[in-house]
């Protein structure tokens, strides 16, 4: 599969007991939006989500893929190695930003626009080689 878009994907560490991220660029994946306000008993709820399909085959500079758990416990050599998926934590942005270089604060995603925080991330590894792919769905 190639797709025409790039992400840059943030993957959370802790770091003296706070809260930092490590940029990783993908490029050849699939972004899109679904816009939905499903009814609850309580009213509205916004239920806007996107989609991100990434295929395994998918340029992310040589990184490798390791689960949430492992990635938690890399050092700061190894974590410029992989990279992740982890829902709740982690949080991606369409296009290439300039933030590969350095650690990123909370604060530097609260100053970025167009970020997604990963909901969910399903590998789907079966069939031929060109359609495995994660699944990711965020808001």
């Amino acid at each position: 599969m190639k797709f025409p878009h790039t992400i840059t994907l943030f993957n959370r560490f802790e770091d003296d007991g706070r809260a930092n991220y490590r940029a990783t660029i993908i490029k050849g994946c699939l972004h899109r939006l679904n816009y939905a306000y499903p009814k609850s008993e309580l009213g509205l709820q916004n239920g806007n989500e996107a989609h991100l399909w990434v295929p395994l085959t998918a340029d992310t500079g040589g990184k490798e893929y390791i689960s949430p758990d492992k990635y938690s416990r890399l050092t700061e050599q190894e974590r410029a190695l992989h990279y992740t998926f982890s829902p709740d934590s982690d949080f991606y942005a369409l296009g290439e930003l300039e933030l590969t270089e350095r650690d990123i604060t909370t604060a530097d995603i609260k100053e970025l626009t167009g970020v997604y925080k990963i909901k969910t991330a399903e590998l789907l590894d079966f069939g031929s080689k060109a359609m495995r792919h994660w699944e990711v769905t965020a808001t």
